[in-house]
Parts: structure tokens; sequence; C-alpha cells
């Protein structure tokens, strides 16, 4: 008769064991139910953060290859820009040249068409006057009562009303007076020069 009582009691012990099991067992499957939907949360945001970055890296792959083309362009068209205008300048600096060698080949053609001028109507002059002279001697009176020239005349020429036939006939005549001397040399240079203008002006 004792022993019933203590199988009675172990069956009531095991039975509320079992039921303490079972019911940590229904938390564990909940527990572990819950994990798994926590993690397969984490791996779909983990997915969907990697489908975002991936996008972004595309995105910016995209934006840095259109960026490298547009700079390639903007680089090509200024080194197109830099030839044209490299291009004008060769043109506009070979033209100014062209137009300088022109310019002082007429300044020369012109300052030696004037030497040319000039020399050509003191020869005129110097022959004029040797042909002249010796009808003309006795009226003349000395080289000292040859003409001159009004101050007007010279101003034009800015010189000095004062100016003396050396000085002019080294501006008209370009010519080396280191070899002359005077009186008879200036004489002859006062004849040509005012023969000289005098054709020229008169």
């Amino acid at each position: 008769p004792r022993t019933c009582p203590s199988l009675s009691q172990q069956n009531q012990d095991l039975g509320l064991q079992l039921g303490t099991l079972s019911h940590s067992e229904a938390e564990l499957l909940e527990s572990n139910q819950r994990l798994r939907d926590t993690l397969e949360r984490a791996r779909e945001d983990l997915r969907s953060t990697c489908s975002q970055a991936e996008r972004t890296q595309h995105e910016a792959k995209r934006l840095v290859e259109e960026r490298c083309v547009e700079g390639l362009e903007v680089k090509g068209k200024l080194q197109e820009r830099d030839a044209e205008l490299q291009e004008k300048y060769g043109l506009a600096k070979e033209k100014l040249q062209r137009a300088a060698l022109a310019q002082k080949k007429r300044e020369n053609m012109t300052k030696k068409r004037y030497q040319d001028t000039i020399q050509r109507l003191a020869k005129m002059a110097e022959l004029e006057l040797q042909t002249s002279s010796a009808k003309k001697r006795s009226s003349v009176g000395g080289w000292r009562s040859w003409p001159v020239l009004s101050s007007s005349r010279w101003r034009n020429w800015g010189l000095p009303w004062t100016a003396g036939a050396l000085a002019c006939t080294t501006l008209f005549l370009n010519s080396d007076l280191s070899t002359l001397t005077p009186p008879e040399s200036e004489r002859d240079l006062h004849c040509r020069i005012y023969y000289s203008l005098k054709v020229m002006f008169w």
C-alpha cells in the first residue's frame, strides 16, 4: 500500500517535468522562430543594402564616365580653339611681317627716289652753273651776291632761317663734307642747294 503513492507521486512529478519541458520546448521553438524571422529580415536588409550599394556604384561609375567623356570633349574643343587661335596668330603675324617688309621696301624706294632726285637736281644745277658761269660772271659780282632763301622756305623744311649751305647740303644731298674746304667749297655748295631748291619749289 505504501508503493502506490510513491508511483503516483513519481508520475505526477514526471508529468510536471514533461509539462515544463513542453513549455520550454514551445518557448525554444518560438524563440527560434523569432531568430529566424530576425535573420531573414537581416538578410533582406543586407540584400537591399547590397543592391542599393551596387546601384549607387553603377551610378557613380556612369557619372564618372560621363564626366570623363565631357572632359575629353571640352579638352578637344579647347585644343581645336587653341589650334585655331594659333593659326590666326600665325597668319596675323605673317601679315604684319609682310606689311612691315613692304613698308620698309616702300620707304627705302622712296628714300632712294628722293636721293636720286636730289642728286640729279644737284648735278643739273652744277651743270647749269658751269655752262652759265662764263656768261654771268661779270654780272653776279661774286659768290656772296647769290640770292638767299626766305625764312618761310626754311621753316617749311623744319630748318631755322639762319641755316647755312653746309647744313642744307648735308640734309638734301647726304654728301660727305669732310673733304671740302671753304670758301670755294661753301660757294659751290651754296649754289647747288639754291638751284636744287629753286627747281623743286619755285
